[in-house]
């Protein structure tokens, strides 16, 4: 309990006066590493992990914090903290019960964040056993004397070492400013905030520890009998995906010799269509897994369908390469090709659970989509955009402004400025530029809240 007290303590200082009050940056990812240490230091010692295997959920959880020191990314900013708490849960969960039960898994995620509130009797009469409350009243009286006493002190030496060197000054700035303007309603409403945060966390270190066990009503899913159906369908559509596949390379060739425009709306119009087929084509053959006895026809069948829906991929990732070709560059045209390749790649096991019913196929599937999210983050989707679109506009003479100046964000400032010299956008590119320098006045220059993205941005205007 020792333990968790003084992690509590130092989680909730660092939320308090390094995280809630400045703009999400460095102090983001300092915070989530030190919980993540202490979150699992604290399950480690008390024998509460199951699984270590789940622990590896740490590396995307810290890799999309990062983001936020890295990238200034709008898009990505809000999915992220959802992406976090997911994968934040699915690692304890994990971790402390072995496995993951999907149907129950929801509900546990709001057993985790509500009911440690319910456990604060039983929390009270831990720490009572605590030797600080055993101890004699004139022990204790030492012991917050001797703290009472250092805190000033301590306070006093920092606020002077920070007027004599500048770099150090920097390093604490925001507590020798407690010095400079103090405002004792500040102070008492962050004081009250991090009693508020401390207790919670004291609460929900406890409920790990001591309470919290995996509850499901888990049934399997009941075996298909009859496998008649499945294979008259499999068979079926097959036959419509090969005509497909041949009057598809008819089309192509037709369309190809006409311009652009044409082709641009070819592909547009059947785009969205190929993608949901796949998605059909890979449900029906997951139910048809359920099929209690293995049939090695229906394997077949099903590995040939998956064969025609790696066609129809390419033929929907070349559909809007072409019509991208023709109109541009978009954020949703960027993750129309991370759908399909997560998909293409997703297909893989897909064959393996085939001919191997013993594959956890909606755990890979789960791996899969973190590795593949936790990726793009890294991408420079509006840098990307923005250096694309461009080099489209010195080839062909065309270009959507409107889009680079209004739709992305400052990481793509860089390239979209490079555009000032050109008379032809020199209107849209002065606001632009004048919208950014607003922009950039408002960030928060504390080191608490530094940011890579946000640091290019400033510098452009020094």
């Amino acid at each position: 309990m020792n333990f968790i007290i003084f992690s509590s303590l130092i989680l909730s200082v660092i939320a308090t006066f390094m995280l809630l009050f400045h703009q999400v940056g460095f102090s983001l990812v300092l915070f989530v590493i030190m919980f993540l240490g202490f979150l699992i230091s604290i399950l480690k010692y008390n024998r509460r992990i199951k699984n270590n295997k789940y622990l590896l959920y740490i590396i995307p959880i810290v890799l999309l914090s990062s983001t936020y020191f890295i990238f200034n990314n709008e898009c990505f900013s809000f999915l992220n903290y959802i992406a976090i708490i997911v994968l934040f849960n699915v690692m304890v969960i994990g971790s402390i019960n072995g496995n993951i039960k999907i149907n129950a898994f929801f509900n546990n995620i709001i057993n985790i964040l509500l009911e440690p509130l319910d456990h604060k009797k039983e929390v009270v009469e831990e720490i009572k056993d605590l030797s600080f409350f055993k101890n004699s009243r004139k022990e204790n009286l030492r012991i917050i004397k001797a703290i009472g006493i250092s805190i000033p002190i301590l306070g006093v030496v920092l606020y002077l070492l920070s007027r004599s060197e500048e770099v150090f000054a920097k390093l604490f700035r925001n507590l020798v400013n407690v010095f400079y303007d103090f405002d004792i309603g500040n102070i008492i409403f962050k004081i009250i905030l991090l009693i508020i945060i401390f207790i919670y966390l004291v609460l929900f270190f406890y409920y790990l520890v001591k309470v919290f066990k995996e509850e499901s009503d888990y049934k399997e899913p009941k075996m298909i009998n009859s496998k008649t159906t499945f294979n008259i369908l499999f068979v079926s559509l097959n036959i419509i995906y090969l005509i497909y596949v041949i009057l598809q390379i008819k089309s192509f060739g037709v369309y190809l010799l006409k311009d652009n425009s044409h082709y641009a709306y070819y592909a547009r119009s059947g785009f969205f269509e190929l993608m949901f087929v796949t998605f059909i084509n890979v449900s029906i053959i997951l139910i048809s897994t359920r099929y209690k006895n293995k049939d090695k026809f229906m394997n077949i069948m099903s590995t040939i369908m998956i064969g025609f829906t790696y066609i129809l991929l390419s033929l929907a990732f070349l559909r809007m390469r072409f019509y991208e070709i023709t109109y541009g560059y978009t954020m949703l045209r960027l993750f129309v090709y991370i759908i399909l390749f997560t998909e293409g790649i997703m297909l893989i096991p897909t064959i393996i659970y085939i001919w191997k019913r013993d594959l956890k196929l909606i755990n890979i599937y789960f791996v899969i989509g973190v590795v593949v999210y936790t990726l793009i983050n890294f991408i420079n989707f509006d840098y990307v955009i923005a250096r694309e679109n461009i080099n489209r506009y010195s080839k062909t003479g065309e270009l959507d402004i409107h889009y680079l100046v209004h739709s992305l964000g400052v990481d793509a400032a860089e390239e979209i400025l490079k555009l000032q010299s050109d008379e032809q956008f020199s209107e849209e590119i002065y606001q632009y530029k004048e919208n950014l320098k607003i922009i950039s006045d408002s960030y928060d220059n504390s080191w608490m809240a530094y940011n890579i993205g946000r640091e290019k941005v400033k510098k452009i205007f020094k």
